[in-house]
């Protein structure tokens, strides 16, 4: 078992020097905690299942090594979705309407 901390941030397009995806941290929201198991599992907030309310960046960290996936209907596992060595921070992209599913790696 692991616990699974993640963050949503919107994205801010900078135009100073080109067209430039970048965090915003004054949208940031931080999801629940989640305690991973040898199941695959949605992230939660606010009692439901959680869901990208628009393009932006999740940011995830974990103490114990992870898979995580993101879709409309995720299924995380070794074969589906990216590993998360643990403890180290890692930040993805997702789409409007996108949920994150995360496993405990085998």
């Amino acid at each position: 078992m692991a616990t699974f901390k993640a963050s949503f941030v919107e994205v801010n397009v900078q135009t100073r020097v080109g067209t430039m995806p970048v965090p915003n941290l004054s949208t940031a929201l931080r999801l629940n905690n989640l305690t991973t198991t040898g199941s695959s599992a949605i992230v939660q907030y606010g009692g439901a299942d959680w869901e990208a309310p628009k393009a932006g960046f999740i940011m995830v960290v974990c103490d114990g090594a992870v898979d995580i996936a993101a879709g409309s209907a995720p299924t995380a596992g070794a074969t589906a979705g990216v590993h998360v060595p643990a403890n180290t921070p890692r930040e993805f992209s997702v789409l409007a309407g996108d949920k994150l599913a995360v496993i405990n790696a085998a």
